[in-house]
């Protein structure tokens, strides 16, 4: 059995414990999409908070104008009210981008370029944010995990001199403690207050704590598993290390062009149900999550 990285729970069938007891890996399960509207709200936070949160007027134009960009809620630590509210848009693949708003109600929402964060490119909205910016899921009400073990974690990165952003469900119930970092929208996993503070450290010196790396929003599984398949076997620790190239799918498998520093690889992959069951949040019931592999010794440095 693994060592359990998230820390104790009192609750026997808590999901994240449950996945690491199952060894279930990390690699290629962060959200594929690369679009993101994330909005300054104090909560509390209902189970489908941006539903109840946001003003439904200026949800519905939000939506029919920007289909596809995934929106949460954030908030500040201990933040109990919000006079004027924060917006980040983020989005790009490969050349990521974060942009901080400044907003004076929920309404100004609809003034936003909405059309270009749909299609991926970045807008002249408010100012460019470059420094990584740090986004823990601590939402209880969609699943107590990630209140359990995400609060720790946000104590104890700001403890590190940074000032990370609670945030709503960002997917994977199961690897709570979950963050995103911005702009480049890389995904942690099964992080606890020591791993987390250590992956903040490093990310902001430009390198990735690869055990807890479950992949890069905006590219698909597949991809995400291949880059971090070849990122572990040539220790390429650096946030910009590895370039995606192409790739491609059919049926169950895959193949993946990956440049790292110099040299380009190709990666084979297949897809499998995991040999165990698993609960995708503690209230879910148990089934066999596909999950991509790399084939064995399927890795070719090309010319």
């Amino acid at each position: 059995m693994p060592e359990l990285k998230t820390g104790p729970s009192k609750r026997e069938g808590a999901c994240s414990i449950l996945s690491q007891r199952a060894a279930e890996p990390l690699t290629g399960t962060a959200f594929t999409d690369s679009r993101w509207l994330l909005v300054e709200h104090p909560g509390p936070w209902p189970s489908q908070a941006v539903d109840t949160a946001l003003p439904a007027e200026t949800l519905a134009e939000v939506r029919d104008r920007a289909p596809g960009v995934r929106l949460a809620l954030i908030r500040r630590p201990q933040a109990r009210s919000v006079d004027a509210p924060v917006a980040f848009l983020a989005g790009g693949r490969p050349d990521a981008w974060l942009r901080r708003v400044q907003l004076q109600r929920y309404g100004d929402l609809v003034d936003l370029d909405l059309e270009a964060i749909a299609d991926g490119r970045e807008p002249a909205d408010g100012e460019r944010i470059t420094e990584p910016t740090f986004f823990v899921c601590t939402h209880g009400r969609r699943e107590v995990c990630c209140a359990e073990f995400g609060r720790p974690v946000m104590r104890a990165i700001a403890t590190g001199g940074f000032a990370p952003w609670e945030i709503t469900h960002i997917g994977g119930d199961r690897f709570a403690a979950s963050m995103v970092v911005f702009p480049l929208g890389h995904y942690f996993g099964h992080l606890n207050p020591v791993s987390g503070l250590s992956a903040a450290r490093k990310y902001a010196t430009d390198r990735l704590q690869l055990g807890n790396v479950r992949g890069r929003s905006g590219y698909p599984n597949s991809v995400q598993t291949a880059e971090l398949f070849l990122r572990e076997r040539l220790s390429a620790l650096g946030l910009h290390d590895a370039t995606v190239l192409s790739w491609h799918e059919r049926d169950e498998q895959a193949g993946v062009d990956i440049r790292v520093l110099d040299d380009h690889y190709r990666v084979e992959l297949t897809r499998q149900r995991h040999p165990e069951q698993l609960v995708n949040g503690c209230s879910d019931d148990a089934v066999r999550i596909p999950r991509w592999y790399w084939v064995a010794k399927e890795w070719n440095k090309l010319g």
